[in-house]
């Protein structure tokens, strides 16, 4: 399966599922950023392509987003301090 060139980040947070969902829905590709793929993918209830992002481990981002052009940037809203660990990223 081929990257999609947009990444969902929280894709199985509250707002980040439902948007798969209805992307699956109307099918767009897109690219699942999570930490764990299997569980996402549990979630989602179909396949999509997944890339490890963990917001706390900021050395993967730039493979996270290798050949992205489109990001939804959700953060861990229930993090304390999320905001800061989205400096990295944007």
């Amino acid at each position: 399966m081929t990257k999609s060139k947009t990444l969902i980040t929280a894709s199985t947070g509250n707002i980040g599922l439902p948007l798969s969902k209805a992307l699956h829905k109307k099918g767009i590709p897109f690219t699942a950023a999570t930490r764990d793929a299997e569980k996402a993918l549990d979630k989602f209830g179909f396949e999509t392509e997944t890339v490890l992002l963990d917001f706390k481990e900021p050395a993967g981002f730039s493979e996270a987003i290798k050949g992205v052009e489109t990001l939804f940037l959700c953060g861990p809203s229930a993090t304390p301090g999320a905001e800061k660990l989205l400096v990295p990223l944007v």
